[in-house]
């Protein structure tokens, strides 16, 4: 009873105040208590700034210590501050931080083995080749390990490792070749006999990614490698000169020499006479050229197979409705298979007998595998068709292969004379539809009609690199444009192939080169070549549109007239400049020399040597 009265009488105060409202004093909210800063001091030990500003500074040896047994985020945070901003710290513990990095491409935990990559790629870029060379070592046995792992996942994982020494140490990875390339090809294939150096596909049984997406991560690696390869062997190739420029100096080898060495002396150096060699040399080795030889066509033996294996799977049936129709999948490997072939080949291009061991070798695979179905074409829709693979009409891998059937078919003529108006009608077209934007394209086209203009191809395909020639001409008039690389292969064949008259027959594209020292603003050194050569053979088109033209030339030469150059050499514009001015030597007509006469006078080199031409020829008139 008593709970229910204080109840009641509760409730009746609550009615009571209802209603009622507070007055001014007493309705204020009090304000004046005291505010006190709260202070965790065992939290400050994670921060990474100081509040001056300044980064805090780790413990080395702590670090590697600590990662050794733990591979939390905390330790990799710290490593990865060290490596950025403590550099005096990360050069002298190079080793140890390569040492601890590396052994965390093993680790069974996905998360450790990316964090392990991301360490690896900031070491690469904080150091240079030159300096990483004497621990590349360890980096070459932890990425073997990784490569012949028994946990698929970390082979898988051994890509990207790989990913990151072709990215940062192109010229170790290709030193190396001899070690890494076994291994790598145990990723997709496996020996066929001990003493056989040829391999087969094998099964990756287990994988989570299916084989033939597995054989193309591993293609795509293979074709980096080969270029750095490639790229390798042509620098051990090129002649290194040593230079001597210090005097030669006599050595008294019975003299002493004592000194305190605390006491304080200024010693005069001298210069010694030693060869200085590029810090580049040390990266070459001293390999005899029947061995190199050995080593690439072994290398040729162990990979060509592989990509014939490789299309033999995936190359279109005779049930399909169109003979070259290949789905996008197929048209991607297709590809890659034939980027491969093509560094293979470059490797022994330079080696007579390698290439024609190779030519006779792998001439019946490449006609039964890959030509019988030229030219290829995607079945896919249009959603699923990128540029990036060739487009529909498979443009990348067709060229590819009509490089590769130029090789064959000037070993073996007859065999391959069947595939030869497919090949040539697929090149006009191509050539019609230049694209002067995609570089692949521009790559392999030039590449392309060099290789048809070559001595060796002219004895064979005379008639049909008219025909291209005719089509390139003729492509060219169409785009009119002045930096163009089409025009700059035409003129090319017109300095190599002297013998390439079609010129003749079509004066546009001769006037549009002469229209462009008339009137553009930049003039390409490979234009200014060619007219000077086509005016020396005696050129009449091209020495009838100057003598047109002489006027605007001049006046464009003396105002505004640039030379562009290839962006990887000077280019010297007072010599191309006298080069232009050289051509007006071949204009005979008289109204047009006193006309050049009658203009306006300057003492720059280039009008002098203008003048002294026009002088000249009017005095022999």
């Amino acid at each position: 009873m008593g709970k229910h009265k204080k109840f009641l009488k509760s409730e009746k105060a609550k009615v009571k105040l209802k209603g009622n409202k507070l007055k001014g004093p007493q309705n204020v909210t009090k304000t004046d208590f005291k505010v006190r800063k709260i202070i965790l001091t065992d939290q400050l030990k994670n921060v990474q700034q100081i509040e001056s500003g300044e980064r805090k500074k780790h413990n080395i040896t702590d670090v590697l210590a600590r990662i050794k047994n733990s591979t939390s985020p905390e330790v990799i945070s710290n490593l990865k501050d060290i490596i950025l901003h403590q550099s005096e710290d990360f050069q002298k513990h190079l080793e140890a931080i390569i040492k601890s990095v590396a052994n965390l491409s093993l680790s069974i935990e996905k998360n450790v083995r990316k964090d392990c990559f991301k360490l690896l790629d900031i070491i690469c870029s904080q150091t240079t080749e030159f300096n990483l060379r004497p621990f590349f070592p360890i980096l070459l046995t932890y990425l073997k390990c990784a490569m012949t792992h028994i946990k698929p996942a970390i082979q898988e994982d051994s890509l990207l490792m790989f990913d990151i020494l072709l990215r940062n140490a192109p010229k170790l990875v290709a030193l190396e070749r001899d070690k890494i390339m076994p291994n790598y090809l145990d990723l997709v294939s496996k020996i066929r006999t001990e003493n056989n150096p040829e391999r087969t596909l094998s099964l990756q049984i287990g994988n989570k990614i299916t084989n033939m997406k597995w054989r193309k991560s591993v293609l795509e690696r293979l074709i980096v490698y080969l270029k750095c390869i490639n790229s390798q062997q042509n620098e051990n190739n090129a002649s290194v000169e040593v230079k001597s420029f210090a005097n030669e100096i006599v050595v008294n080898e019975l003299a002493e020499f004592i000194c305190n060495p605390y006491e304080r002396r200024n010693i005069a150096t001298m210069d010694i006479n030693m060869p200085t060699l590029d810090r580049s040399d040390n990266f070459t080795k001293t390999l005899n050229k029947h061995e190199s030889s050995d080593q690439i066509a072994k290398y040729v033996h162990m990979i060509m197979p592989l990509m014939f294996e490789t299309w033999m799977e995936l190359k279109p049936t005779n049930e399909t409705t169109h003979v070259g129709s290949i789905p996008q999948d197929s048209a991607q490997m297709l590809k890659l298979i034939m980027d491969i072939q093509i560094e293979l080949f470059n490797m022994i291009e330079g080696n007579v007998n390698l290439k024609q061991q190779f030519l006779k070798k792998y001439q019946d695979s490449f006609d039964k595998q890959i030509l019988s179905n030229f030219p290829y074409v995607q079945n896919d829709d249009g959603t699923k068709r990128t540029q990036e693979n060739g487009g529909e009409r498979c443009i990348y891998q067709n060229l590819s292969i009509a490089l590769m059937y130029f090789q064959f078919s000037m070993r073996n003529q007859q065999r391959f004379s069947k595939y030869r108006e497919k090949c040539f009608d697929f090149i006009e077209e191509a050539i019609m539809s230049w694209r002067n934007k995609d570089q692949e394209f521009n790559f392999l086209i030039k590449k392309l009609i060099r290789s048809l203009f070559s001595q060796e191809s002219q004895k064979i395909f005379v008639n049909d690199s008219k025909r291209i020639f005719i089509a390139l001409v003729r492509k060219c008039n169409v785009d009119q444009t002045t930096y163009d690389p089409k025009l700059a292969l035409v003129c090319e064949i017109f300095e190599k192939n002297q013998e390439m008259k079609q010129c003749d027959s079509d004066n546009s594209l001769l006037s549009q080169m002469v229209q462009v020292l008339a009137e553009k603003e930049f003039v390409p050194v490979y234009l200014i070549k060619t007219m000077t050569m086509l005016c020396k053979k005696g050129n009449k088109t091209i020495i009838e549109e100057i003598e047109k033209n002489a006027l605007s030339i001049v006046k464009n030469l003396q105002k505004r007239l640039k030379i562009s150059g290839n962006h990887l050499e000077s280019v010297d514009s007072n010599r191309w400049k006298m080069d232009i001015a050289n051509l007006l030597y071949w204009i005979n007509d008289k109204d047009v020399l006193s006309k050049l006469n009658d203009l306006p006078k300057s003492d720059s080199l280039v009008s002098v040597k203008i003048d002294q031409l026009i002088s000249m020829k009017m005095s022999a008139a």
